[in-house]
């Protein structure tokens, strides 16, 4: 265990216990935009985690908070891990190529840099952020962005291609802001999105494998801006929506699929906002199948029987 460490123009290689899964323990960890850290099982737990430079597993890489931290100024409280922070800056990334990366924070995650590995858990206790310039890419069957206690803010680009690849975005008691892109697109793919509150979409969730399923679960209102776009374009892809109190979409934000099934208390749509079923077909989009439809509402339109 170390108290600090500051990591400068260096190629730190974990072996040994620190490369096989024992967890490698340090209060403050800096690591730079010019140093690397590589081994087979990277396992680092930190109070305080800045990231500017490179963290490369080749079986698995596991960044987390401890329970209890240590005293921060040799008082005799220590400071709750629930104030423990791990943050990524635009030059770092975190690569494990065929493996799973989890980063699990009892405080608040921001992430700027770049993430690839097979699997990806990102889960903090209080706020996660994800900024415009990262990019996270996964292959394989498993993607989840996780706020125990906060909120979600994605503005990132995230794509997931493996196979039934499940990609959850959750902010279970706070509210979740999608301003980024996300998208699944191997055959039965999924994206599962659930906001305890408000859900915000003004950027892209889509999927185009076969049987893929974009579905949002929020227990207030769900609002798309005129940027928002949820689309579905696999051959018989669904999108679901259910929101306990009102589903908005503001001018030229659409939801389109084959199959569109929404449940809300009510509907306030704009004047140029979409609900698009044209991928009827029996091959999606194309072909003589079943007659295609597209359904828009003019502006003030909220109810229906």
């Amino acid at each position: 265990s170390v108290v600090w460490m500051q990591i400068v123009n260096t190629r730190l290689e974990m072996r040994g216990a620190a490369g096989s899964g024992t967890a490698f323990h340090c209060f403050y960890l800096t690591l730079d935009s010019s140093s690397i850290i590589q081994g087979a099982q990277v396992e680092i737990m930190s109070h305080d985690m800045n990231l500017e430079g490179d963290i490369e597993g080749t079986s698995s890489i596991v960044l987390s908070s401890a329970v209890d931290a240590w005293p921060p100024a040799w008082s005799v409280a220590a400071e709750s891990s629930n104030m423990s922070t791990l943050s990524m800056s635009t030059q770092s990334s975190l690569t494990c190529s065929s493996c799973s990366a989890l980063l699990s924070v009892n405080g608040t995650i921001d992430v700027s840099g770049d993430v690839s590995a097979a699997t990806l858990s990102m889960i903090a206790g209080d706020a996660m952020s994800v900024q415009p310039s990262s990019q996270l890419s996964l292959t394989g069957s498993t993607v989840v962005l996780e706020s125990v206690r906060s909120s979600v803010e994605f503005e990132g680009d995230l794509t997931c291609s493996g196979s039934a690849c499940l990609v959850v975005l959750k902010g279970e008691r706070s509210s979740v802001d999608i301003e980024g892109s996300v998208t699944c697109s191997a055959s039965a793919c999924s994206v599962a999105v659930t906001s305890g509150v408000y859900l915000t979409l003004s950027g892209t969730v889509h999927c185009s494998g076969s049987g893929c399923a974009l579905a949002f679960y929020v227990g207030r209102n769900m609002t798309m801006t005129s940027a928002g776009l949820v689309q579905a374009t696999g051959y018989l892809a669904t999108i679901a929506v259910n929101a306990s109190s009102l589903l908005e979409m503001d001018d030229t934000a659409e939801l389109s699929a084959g199959y569109i099934r929404v449940q809300a208390l009510g509907m306030v749509l704009g004047a140029g906002a979409t609900l698009n079923t044209d991928a009827q077909g029996y091959a999606e989009q194309t072909g003589p199948g079943q007659s295609s439809s597209s359904i828009s509402f003019g502006s003030g339109c909220n109810s229906w029987d």
